[in-house]
């Protein structure tokens, strides 16, 4: 797929919820699987907690303050895609209450913040996957369409009272918001890649398998990414990660050959692993602390349970 040269990521946004606890607390509070001392070895520190409903109306608020920054009306937005890295249960048959369990995010946040003209949808199957992969979509869309802007949000809380860890990866909570625009400033996309593993689509029962193949299959597909992008690993400025812990990076970076220090890990400690909203985290952080320059070659890299792991190549 060849996309229009000047679709981007033209506007970012992101929200944390107000309490943040740390890996002690957590193992205090009886929340996590891992010992506490295993999560700070791998570079974690502290995980943000939702309360309630807090989430959707910081995605809310994070939407209209997104296109206020963009100086457009809800009524411009002909496409919004909510990405959902954690799969709702699926509706109960047969009751009175399964009504309620129809309770849409894409047409709540339509709702919220007046985008009534927009073709509203959820995507979801891709783990954490799913909000990167949605941005491959919008510029899709973008490219064979007439559409200026498409918006792509997610929000992911854990339940209350979960586990904060899977896998040895602290989680938090969070909300992201990104116009992906025909004309971006900034952040514009040289492409896409993906590799799907479906026999690991049941995650529970193949804990040990998936975590074997996490790290041959992220080298694999990190390698094969930068082949077709036609991109040496030594032109990247920086790998955006999902905020996996930072012994994984070091594995990783060290089958590839490449610089540890050019991975962006700075929000590990502070925020660990999201679920959905790291890439957005990381790039705003990354900007507006002056660590991308005007042309700076960045791959965002991700992995979701299903199992699939992708790569995007971006222009700042």
């Amino acid at each position: 797929m060849t996309y229009l040269p000047s679709v981007g990521l033209s506007q970012l946004k992101y929200s944390l919820p107000a309490r943040r606890t740390s890996v002690r607390e957590l193992a205090v509070a009886g929340q996590l699987h891992s010992r506490p001392e295993t999560l700070t070895a791998f570079g974690f520190e502290s995980a943000y907690i939702a309360q309630d409903d807090e989430l959707n109306p910081a995605l809310a608020k994070s939407v209209h303050d997104l296109l206020a920054s963009a100086q457009l009306s809800p009524s411009e937005i002909p496409l919004l895609i909510v990405a959902t890295g954690s799969p709702a249960p699926s509706p109960a048959q047969d009751t009175p209450e399964a009504l309620e369990q129809f309770h849409f995010r894409s047409a709540r946040l339509q709702h919220e913040i007046g985008a009534h003209e927009a073709r509203a949808l959820e995507l979801v199957g891709q783990g954490c996957g799913t909000f990167v992969s949605a941005l491959d979509l919008a510029a899709r869309y973008l490219t064979t369409s007439d559409y200026s802007h498409a918006l792509v949000v997610a929000a992911d809380a854990r339940p209350p009272g979960a586990s904060r860890d899977v896998i040895h990866n602290l989680m938090s909570d969070a909300a992201a918001a990104v116009l992906v625009s025909r004309r971006s400033p900034m952040l514009r996309i040289r492409g896409f890649y993906q590799q799907s593993q479906p026999y690991y689509w049941e995650t529970a029962t193949k804990r040990e398998e998936v975590l074997a193949s996490y790290f041959p299959m992220t080298v694999r597909v990190i390698t094969q990414a930068l082949t077709a992008f036609n991109v040496p690993a030594e032109a990247l400025r920086w790998i955006v990660p999902h905020n996996v812990g930072v012994r994984s990076w070091e594995l990783v970076c060290r089958a590839l050959k490449f610089p540890l220090d050019r991975v962006w890990l700075e929000n590990v400690a502070r925020v660990g692993h999201t679920v959905s909203c790291d890439h957005v985290i990381n790039l705003v952080d990354m900007r507006s602390r002056g660590a991308i320059a005007a042309g700076d070659l960045l791959l965002l890299f991700t992995f979701g349970f299903g199992a699939s792991w992708t790569a995007m190549l971006v222009e700042a």
